[in-house]
């Protein structure tokens, strides 16, 4: 089953002037990528054209895109064209005129009017998409809001048909101004937000307001509400739905007389357009008297129910993130998006938010206004990254779209892919899950005592909902541990839905101590682990992580890929019975293609089991076309049985290499792979802490080498984002290795003492 699939987002923009940069796949766990080839939609207009915003909404019936855009040519009239676009931004079609000779060249009576973007939205209800134009009329002087239908094919299902209020002769002076409108799914029809300017349309010594306009899906208008704000500034008011309120939001910017005094408010509505709750404000910075940002588009998280309202400063780059829950309680202090001038807000659907800025970064953010990853330009045409960057969110499990909109300078109005990549395995404090010894504890106090697990039994463990693994996760990192066995033995464990046991091993032990061993283990749909001893011992199971539901790490049942016993059997045959590996030799295994593994997989978690050794032993695992790093995977007495937990990235042929100090007999275990261009980030593995002296006993950078052996009871603090490690991971798959202990003992990894509590996990 396929748990996990690449988000992309579609971009459509005219093109800048910007140098397209990516930060490299390497720097963090959660990122975004362009994808796939550009699209041209238009070519540049001739005799001095240019194009305005491109503006974009996803239609999930189909699978794509509707894009719309605007021209203008200087001091002459504009055209409005559309364009559909599958799922990967390509045009089905050349673009639509949807209205030609709008404005009149000139913005002297309508603000801002001649260059507003055209707007629209999808509606799920009549399978029809809503755009939203203005017109400035010469006579009388003044300007109005017409919508115009498009059937899901991109044919136009109406003429031209005015959604504003009237503004006949006897309104002259009047201006209806800066639509935004969005699907309401309750009535079927649309509620509009724009802004009125003019006494004989706004009222008696008003300047600008903001109206709501219901409309059915004949776009006949009902009976719109106004909003209780009033500016001398210009007002662009953005409405968003919430589907867990039914509700919606408007937000707006006013100022007062003098311009001083700039203010976010957002408003909260049903359906019906009454009142839910407002005004509330919108948390924002002033750096001088004369604010020229606002309050950006509106977004309703459709993972949390909570609204998320920005309010920019794009002069300062200074934009602060607010959070409501749906009925407009505050969440939280407003936070300092790091990179402002937002355009455009889209909600990815996993409690993230995908936002762009008007010098073209795409960025996505936690809710707390932390930033999880961020591209310079995802849209490119030849070398050229393009800004004003409009997002429409598309199906999780296919295509994430958006389209970008422009900086009027330059040539061509273009579309492209952009994919993003959700985290790897995620930590979690660890927590003990199981134990079957008497007078323990577990997190929470379940799974607890129960004597020694019999040989050959099955213990089904719940672990999902259970040491802060959410319900829905994937796999989980555990820790499992065998203490008190009679007799060498193994630990497998696997789903507990799965077809049938499989012929691998996490763990290996002796007879009397205790031995642990990391262990990935896809969950069965109902979030349980089932684990079985060969031999009678008792069992300890900690958790460290999980893999989320659509984590960019897809979890299998465990196969086993090499047996080098001459009983050995492998999933398909291939690799079993081949005889010890000699010391000082490296072995070439395949590992994509097989065992459930994706043949294009970027890294494979695994097993790796040496078996017997002749002397002492280490084993070094890594990509076949990499030079053999100076690091250790598993460290191994003379004759005993060893496994461990080994995350590889593959050669491009998709082996792995496992290099042995010793001659030993070999078995390696797939447990998950990372997919092509996945958010688990592999790298060659390095060494960043040996407490020992000599030859061979570097580290990556010289730092936390020598310093002699580590004291009993004592608690030692490393700083692990070095190397390859970027300073922003959230968490780091490690090798430990404890040599020549005085005797008997443990050791729990955990973050650092500065901000955790030693848990009471091994």
């Amino acid at each position: 089953m396929q748990l996990i699939r690449h988000a992309k987002v579609l971009v459509a923009a005219i093109a800048a002037c910007s140098i397209l940069a990516t930060i490299p796949a390497s720097d963090v766990s959660a990122r975004i990528e362009p994808n796939g080839s550009v699209s041209i939609l238009q070519e540049v207009l001739p005799d001095g054209g240019f194009n305005r915003q491109v503006e974009i909404a996803y239609n999930p019936d189909l699978n794509q895109y509707l894009a719309v855009w605007r021209t203008s040519i200087t001091f002459g009239p504009d055209t409005v064209y559309s364009s559909v676009l599958d799922a990967s931004g390509t045009p089905t079609g050349s673009p639509v005129v949807l209205a030609d000779n709008v404005g009149r060249g000139s913005n002297t009576l309508t603000p801002g009017g001649t260059s507003w973007r055209p707007d629209v939205s999808y509606n799920p209800v009549t399978k029809q998409y809503l755009v939203t134009i203005m017109r400035d009329f010469v006579e009388p002087r003044n300007s109005g809001i017409l919508g115009i239908l498009v059937s899901d094919t991109g044919a136009m299902a109406s003429a031209e048909t005015s959604i504003s209020e009237p503004q006949g002769s006897e309104n002259g002076d009047c201006v209806a101004a800066f639509p935004d409108a969005v699907a309401d799914p309750v009535t079927g029809g649309y509620k509009i937000a724009y802004a009125l300017r003019g006494e004989k349309c706004a009222g008696p010594g008003m300047n600008w307001i903001s109206v709501i306009q219901p409309l059915g899906a004949d776009l006949s208008r009902g009976s719109s509400v106004r909003v209780p704000t009033s500016s001398v500034y210009p007002i662009t008011p953005r409405i968003a739905y919430n589907p867990a309120g039914s509700n919606f939001l408007v937000a707006i910017t006013t100022h007062d007389d003098t311009f001083s005094v700039p203010q976010g408010f957002a408003n909260i509505y049903t359906s019906s357009l009454a009142s839910v709750s407002g005004p509330i404000e919108v948390v924002h910075d002033t750096f001088n008297s004369y604010d020229i940002g606002g309050v950006t588009v509106p977004i309703a998280d459709p993972a949390t129910g909570n609204w998320v309202v920005f309010y920019d400063s794009p002069r300062f780059e200074a934009t602060r993130m607010n959070v409501f829950t749906s009925t407009g309680a505050k969440v939280g202090d407003a936070a300092i998006v790091r990179r402002g001038n937002i355009s455009a807000v889209s909600a990815i659907g996993d409690a993230t938010i995908l936002v762009s800025n008007v010098q073209g970064p795409l960025q996505q953010l936690r809710q707390d206004g932390s930033e999880i990853h961020w591209i310079r330009g995802p849209l490119a045409v030849g070398n050229v990254g393009v800004p004003n960057t409009s997002i429409a969110n598309g199906d999780p499990d296919d295509s994430r779209a958006g389209s970008i909109g422009l900086d009027p300078t330059t040539s061509a109005t273009a579309s492209t892919s952009v994919r993003l990549f959700a985290p790897g395995p995620l930590p979690v404090a660890p927590a003990r899950l199981l134990d079957t010894r008497p007078g323990q504890t577990t997190v929470d106090g379940l799974a607890l005592g129960g004597g020694k697990q019999s040989a050959g039994t099955v213990l089904a463990l719940q672990v999902a909902g259970r040491g802060n693994v959410p319900t829905d996760a994937s796999a989980a990192l555990l820790n499992v541990t065998a203490a008190g066995a009679n007799a060498v033995g193994f630990v497998t464990t696997y789903p507990c839905d799965a077809a049938s046991r499989p012929t691998t091993s996490n763990l290996n032990y002796s007879a009397g101590g205790a031995a642990s061993s990391a262990a990935i283990t896809k969950l069965s749909a109902t979030g349980t682990v089932c684990i079985v001893t060969s031999v009678e011992a008792h069992l300890i199971v900690d958790v460290n992580g999980y893999i989320p539901r659509r984590a960019s790490v897809t979890p299998v049942v465990p196969a086993r890929l090499l047996d080098t016993r001459p009983t050995g059997i492998t999933i398909d045959s291939q690799r079993q019975g081949i005889g010890r590996i000699p010391a000082d030799s490296t072995t070439t295994l395949q590992v994509t293609g097989r065992g459930g593994v994706d043949p294009t997989a970027d890294a494979v978690l695994v097993t790796v089991t040496a078996i017997r050794p002749e002397q002492r032993a280490f084993l070094t695992i890594y990509p076949c076309d990499a030079a053999r790093p100076t690091a250790a995977n598993l460290n191994a007495a003379a004759n005993s049985n060893v496994a461990n937990l080994v995350t590889s990235k593959t050669s491009s042929t998709g082996t792995i290499c496992i290099y042995s100090s010793a001659a030993t007999d070999l078995a390696v275990d797939v447990a998950a792979y990372v997919p092509d261009n996945g958010g688990l980030l592999p790298i060659l593995p390095s060494r960043l802490v040996d407490t020992r002296t000599g030859p061979g006993t570097s580290t990556i950078d010289g730092s936390d080498q020598g310093g002699g052996r580590i004291s009993a009871g004592t608690t030692t603090e490393y700083t692990v984002d070095r190397g390859d490690i970027p300073p922003g991971a959230t968490g780091v798959m490690l090798n430990v290795a404890a040599i020549r202990p005085d005797n008997g003992g443990f050791m729990t990894l955990f973050p650092s003492a500065c901000d955790s509590t030693r848990p009471t996990t091994s």
